[in-house]
């Protein structure tokens, strides 16, 4: 009995012991991290021979205080974007993983393109992910991705935040995936939107000669538009105001900001508890459309002198005041579906509503869907 006992004590200690080995002197596989790029954005470009695909790639680099981590742009040219990745590869002597890449942008010249001919890699890809947030940008994404910033961070970096999930919940961004874009292309509706990346001098960079670029100028970025496509070619963009309606309608806002003006005075207006959407039937002999949005409004700003009183009732606002915020949606809403009807663009998926709940008919009536009857219904809590 002794002698199995200490049998199994040396049994177990050599196995320790062989762990320890491994742990200490193994990576168990994993690449070294000097070997390694980790792509963490790409931008996609036309050209005359096919396309440019520029990589932003973080290089973590050991510091004496943990990581650090810098960063490139490396592009590659091809007929598609595969051939274009391989390039970056060769030229970086890395194998570029698309694990971590979280944003695909879309350059301007790629506008007159069909963009499903440019996005069939990511789709039969395995080594990206369909929650990838995708954009269209000014100019060329190349020239994006270069761009300094005013906090020195990687633009990928700054036009994630610029695009997250928290800022469309405030209504102001229209942010989509790649598993968003395919669904709604092959629906009937076969119509797509994006965010539209814009940028401009940071207000801290310096000012250089007339419309020239100053050497080490930094950008910021705004990407509060959205950019409409039809069967996949890109339309126009939606300002401001219609991109914010086309937010609330689709839902999933939680806290909005409504700047508008009663009575000469100018208000901004905070909305909770956001409910919107669209309904489509026939009515008689034609299509009707109802666009609904109820919230509840505080006041959060208005350029007068408010009395103490005054500012601790923001929830409790004057009924006129209600009525000109509820005018201000209202003519948003409209601005939308004018936009949308001008361009053949079926962002808010009105075919596929009807097809849900009218298939019988939807061949005689599709073609006059995007052109219905429009009726805008608004409803704000919170008066007195």
């Amino acid at each position: 009995m002794k002698f199995k006992g200490k049998l199994y004590f040396i049994c177990y200690a050599l196995i320790i012991g062989a762990m320890l080995f491994l742990f200490f002197t193994n990576d168990f596989g994993l690449v070294d991290i000097r070997k390694t790029s980790i792509i963490v954005a790409l931008g996609i470009d036309k050209n005359d021979d096919g396309v440019e695909v520029t990589a932003q790639i973080a290089l973590p680099q050991p510091s004496e205080t943990g990581s650090d981590t810098r960063s490139v742009q490396v592009s590659g040219e091809g007929a598609t974007v595969a051939q274009a990745l391989d390039e970056i590869n060769v030229k970086t002597g890395f194998y570029p993983k698309l694990l971590f890449c979280n944003l695909v942008i879309l350059g301007e010249s790629t506008q007159g393109e069909n963009i499903f001919k440019l996005l069939n890699y990511f789709y039969r890809s395995e080594f990206i992910s369909q929650t990838a947030t995708i954009a269209t940008c000014k100019g060329e994404s190349r020239e994006l991705l270069a761009k300094k910033t005013s906090g020195g961070e990687m633009p990928a970096d700054v036009i994630a935040r610029c695009l997250s999930s928290e800022l469309k919940k405030t209504a102001n961004v229209s942010s989509v995936n790649l598993k968003d874009i395919a669904q709604n292309y092959y629906s009937k509706s076969q119509s797509v939107y994006m965010p539209y990346v814009d940028f401009a001098p940071s207000q801290d960079a310096s000012s250089g000669g007339e419309g020239g670029e100053v050497e080490g100028q930094k950008y910021q970025f705004f990407c509060d538009r959205t950019a409409l496509y039809n069967d996949g070619v890109f339309k126009s963009l939606l300002t401001l105001e219609q991109t914010f309606a086309l937010n609330i309608l689709n839902g999933g806002v939680r806290l909005a900001v409504l700047p508008f003006v009663c009575d000469g005075l100018h208000y901004v207006m905070g909305l909770k508890n956001n409910k919107g959407g669209v309904d489509v039937k026939i009515d008689g002999n034609g299509v009707k459309i109802t666009a609904s949005y109820e919230g509840r409004g505080e006041i959060r700003n208005v350029d007068e002198n408010s009395t103490p009183k005054e500012i601790a009732k923001s929830a409790a606002i004057d009924k006129k005041v209600i009525l000109a915020a509820s005018q201000e949606i209202e003519n948003r809403i409209k601005s939308l579906f004018t936009a949308l009807n001008e361009q053949g663009c079926d962002a808010l998926l009105l075919k596929n509503k009807f097809y849900a709940k009218n298939y019988k008919n939807y061949e005689r009536y599709k073609d006059k869907i995007l052109s219905g009857e429009v009726m805008v219904k608004v409803n704000i809590g919170g008066g007195k």
